[in-house]
């Protein structure tokens, strides 16, 4: 599992989680993606944006 201020990756569901708040009110948002865009996520500029940790693998 990915964690960050911005999103959690979903491991079974291959599923990256981005949770938006305005307005007290909070909206998902699910964007599909595979293993390596996980991971490119994670330790490229996209991870850095969403202050992501480093992957565990």
């Amino acid at each position: 599992m990915c964690r960050g201020t911005g999103g959690v990756f979903d491991d079974e569901l291959r599923r990256w989680r981005v949770e938006v708040r305005a307005n007290d009110k909070t909206a998902s948002l699910n964007i599909s993606t595979s293993a390596t865009t996980y991971m490119q996520i994670c330790r490229g500029n996209l991870g850095k944006n969403l202050k992501l940790p480093p992957p565990d693998w």
